[in-house]
């Protein structure tokens, strides 16, 4: 991340909290925040950067509000967890709303949660506005599938859910991480492959991150191997969970599903903050976990969601399946 952007975050973080202490909140400062945490998330052109910062330093008038400074490790692991998740949420959040969907609670939280990493606050205080973040994701993902209605073609729940009450089908891996860039890591791909005949494997990525060339055949002409994503809306992965468990009258948890899911990009760090949220526990999070999150914050994670780092993939099989 450049110098330019690390000085449009502390911007950002300055303009929500002066207008929320104000209780100054307009549409023109949420636009300066939605574009401006989009405008952080790659490499973009340092001129329009400036311009971003300095329209946004002639709103605060020369306000400026320090952060992270003094923090714990875990303080700012927690923090940089929230404003990982927030920077998704803009994803999705500014799509909608160029589609003419908008939600107050979304739009009110990119306040609240920047606001509050600027607060000095306890993990106590600040690990549930971490989780309020989740049900704020889950209704920016919601807003977007109900702007590009496409999401979900060719996925029968009832369908599989019979195979499954069947016993034909066993489990079902939903994949919503990608294999890293680095050259012979190929965790996900491998799964699928290793992955049982009584199994299905859901993925949910991009054209680029895909392996649709695997033939891992059919069980009662359910494909083995799908994709469902259309490469931005991660909510499908959720509304397939749901219609899942509504077909088969069980609770998300008692469902024979298992989530894994890579943290390289922000989306990710979205969704997982809306699994939480969801009550989705178990989830595998890998093949690398992210530098952001602390020793003792991971630990937090897995005590109170079981969240497991990925291994090797037969390894992770065996674990799930036995």
């Amino acid at each position: 991340m450049s110098n330019l952007q690390d000085e449009l975050i502390s911007k950002l973080i300055s303009l929500a909290s002066v207008n929320t202490s104000a209780n100054t909140k307009s549409g023109e400062t949420l636009n300066m925040i939605v574009d401006g945490l989009f405008m952080t998330l790659e490499p973009a052109d340092d001129t329009a950067i400036q311009a971003q910062i300095d329209k946004i330093s002639a709103a605060l008038k020369d306000v400026d509000v320090k952060v992270f400074q003094g923090d714990s490790e875990d303080i700012k692991s927690l923090k940089s967890l929230l404003f990982f998740g927030l920077k998704g949420i803009a994803i999705y959040a500014r799509k909608s709303r160029l589609m003419g969907q908008k939600d107050e609670e979304v739009d009110d939280f990119f306040y609240e949660s920047l606001s509050a990493i600027a607060r000095d606050l306890n993990a106590e205080e600040l690990f549930p506005i971490v989780l309020h973040s989740g049900a704020v994701a889950l209704k920016s993902m919601e807003l977007l599938c109900k702007a590009r209605p496409d999401s979900l073609s060719g996925f029968d729940a009832s369908r599989v859910g019979e195979a499954i009450r069947k016993g034909n089908i066993r489990h079902i891996f939903a994949i919503m991480g990608r294999d890293s860039s680095q050259e012979g890591v190929s965790y996900y791909r491998e799964l699928a492959k290793e992955a049982p005949k009584d199994t299905v494997i859901l993925t949910f990525a991009c054209n680029e991150h895909r392996f649709d060339d695997l033939n891992l055949g059919e069980i009662d002409g359910i494909a083995r191997l799908s994709n469902l994503e259309q490469c931005g809306c991660a909510y499908d992965a959720l509304q397939v969970a749901v219609g899942l468990s509504k077909a088969l009258e069980c609770t998300l948890e008692e469902l024979p599903m298992s989530f894994f899911l890579s943290l390289y990009e922000q989306k990710a760090v979205c969704t997982l903050l809306a699994l939480l949220y969801l009550g989705i526990s178990s989830i595998h999070l890998g093949p690398a976990l992210p530098d952001f999150i602390s020793r003792n914050v991971f630990e937090m994670l897995v005590e109170k969601f079981d969240i497991m780092p990925t291994t090797a993939p037969g390894e992770d099989l065996w674990s799930i399946l036995g």
